[in-house]
């Protein structure tokens, strides 16, 4: 419920709240908390660090709770009881239950309950083939590989490879930054062009952060994120880069102009 409800303005939260089944009372007393009129500043920091550290923080964005459920009340208790809990709890057949009670016997529940994504090396510069076409040469698993961006029909062709694709293409527009998902097997990593003159740039990150809240604020310094104004900008004596932002609760920022990011 609470999913459904926090993209929701006041009014529209409490009728929400109301229709799933709370008196006016408790619907009440759940607007206070989750949407509340007395907010403090809030600021958000996006600094080059955190992309060597975001296996770390994007393990614990997509930690599944369901999984984890299943994970705490499954593990080590006998089959039978493991099967019976899983039927009852999650709806799953007797075979699915006891397909996923011997799953989680031997699993480590780290990666079976979520996923360490991150960034696949830093941001690195393409090259220009044609008004359309750009070369990107990246290191995956420590592979080479010289992918063709098509920024007109916004496909990505793996050269030698013609079989397989990058799970996505993530690009920026006018106003905003948006992800195409391509067709056809992919290879599970996809990638991001990024503006730099008349040329691009790019990033690969595993599917679940290339069009993340930091890649958009980081990478694209902000571009099309409407709740969040630039409230600093600065260098490490190491040289990385801090981004700091002051969260806009009305979300009034135009996020239309496509700041040049620093070099």
């Amino acid at each position: 419920m609470l999913y459904d409800v926090f993209p929701l303005n006041r009014e529209e939260a409490r009728t929400k709240y109301i229709e799933n089944g709370l008196s006016a009372e408790q619907a009440a007393v759940m607007i206070e908390t989750t949407h509340c009129t007395n907010l403090l500043p809030n600021y958000y920091i996006t600094s080059q660090d955190m992309i060597g550290k975001a296996g770390v923080w994007g393990h614990f964005g997509s930690w599944d709770f369901e999984r984890a459920t299943m994970f705490q009340n499954v593990n080590g208790v006998p089959r039978q009881q493991g099967v019976t809990y899983l039927q009852n709890t999650f709806g799953m057949s007797e075979a699915d239950a006891n397909a996923q009670y011997t799953e989680i016997q031997t699993a480590n529940a780290d990666r079976w309950i979520a996923p360490w994504p991150g960034y696949l090396g830093g941001q690195r510069s393409c090259q220009r083939l044609s008004e359309t076409e750009h070369r990107c040469i990246g290191n995956v698993n420590n592979q080479q590989l010289s992918m063709i961006v098509d920024t007109e029909l916004l496909d990505i062709r793996i050269e030698g490879n013609d079989n397989v694709k990058p799970n996505s293409l993530v690009y920026p527009t006018a106003t905003d930054v948006l992800e195409k998902k391509l067709d056809g097997e992919t290879v599970g990593f996809s990638l991001a062009l990024i503006p730099n003159g008349a040329n691009f740039d790019f990033i690969i990150a595993d599917p679940l952060q290339v069009a993340s809240t930091f890649t958009k604020l980081y990478f694209y310094n902000g571009h099309g994120m409407k709740c969040f104004e630039a409230f600093d900008d600065v260098r490490q004596v190491s040289g990385g880069r801090i981004l700091t932002w002051k969260v806009d609760y009305q979300c009034m920022q135009s996020g239309s102009v496509l700041l040049e990011r620093a070099n």
